[in-house]
């Protein structure tokens, strides 16, 4: 039974509570590029234990996103990400939305 403000999270598919997760486009660029997620994930609502996770593999591997933006590793997830947000609209207003990494 779905539960009042319950949806699907778009990364692990299970019902729960989620909500838009605002990564930088370098971060969603990263995580694609490193396999964690993929194309649909990008901009979708996030449970709190996957937004969890990625932002902690985000503040783990902080050196290896230097070395993957820099050496142009995800340049094609950078114009895949870019197409993908530019598609939502943006959110205005939202007090649980949480800080872009």
């Amino acid at each position: 039974m779905k539960k009042l403000g319950q949806q699907n999270c778009a990364s692990c598919g299970e019902m729960k509570r989620c909500r838009h997760r605002d990564f930088s486009p370098h971060a969603w660029a990263v995580l694609l590029h490193w396999e964690e997620i993929s194309t649909p994930v990008v901009g979708q609502p996030l449970c709190n234990g996957c937004y969890t996770e990625l932002r902690d593999l985000l503040i783990d591997r902080a050196e290896d996103i230097e070395t993957v933006i820099s050496n142009g590793l995800a340049e094609k997830e950078q114009s895949l990400i870019e197409e993908a947000l530019a598609g939502r609209a943006p959110i205005i207003d939202q007090p649980d939305v949480q800080m872009t990494l």
